[in-house]
């Protein structure tokens, strides 16, 4: 379930097909869309409740080249959250004519990686 965003709309939320959460082996997840002055968010969380399959988990550098996007503009960044400080990797997405900001990060607990 997605919360609210200050100053953003909840848009809906998106069911992955079965066989994606199969191969991902997921044990839950949520993604959904947020929009704000024309703007739009998609925002996907995979939940793993044990490290035995986080092996399943691939990065956006591997999944978005294998459907055809191109990825420029690579880098990390940090980004402090209350008293967390989150590291998290950014890059353009590119399809066509579309493109997409990417940000994303791996989390255990209180630990980031990119």
């Amino acid at each position: 379930m997605l919360g609210p965003v200050p100053g953003y709309q909840i848009t809906g939320t998106l069911a992955l097909d079965p066989t994606t959460v199969s191969y991902l082996e997921l044990d839950d997840y949520t993604q959904g869309g947020y929009k704000k002055d024309g703007s739009a968010i998609n925002l996907y969380i995979g939940y793993y409740f044990t490290s035995d399959k986080v092996s399943a988990a691939h990065s956006p550098l591997v999944c978005f080249p294998g459907q055809g996007w191109t990825l420029t503009d690579p880098d990390t960044r940090q980004l402090q959250v209350g008293r967390h400080l989150i590291n998290y990797a950014e890059m353009t997405a590119t399809l066509e004519h579309h493109k997409e900001l990417v940000l994303f990060w791996y989390q255990a607990h209180d630990k980031t990686e990119t």
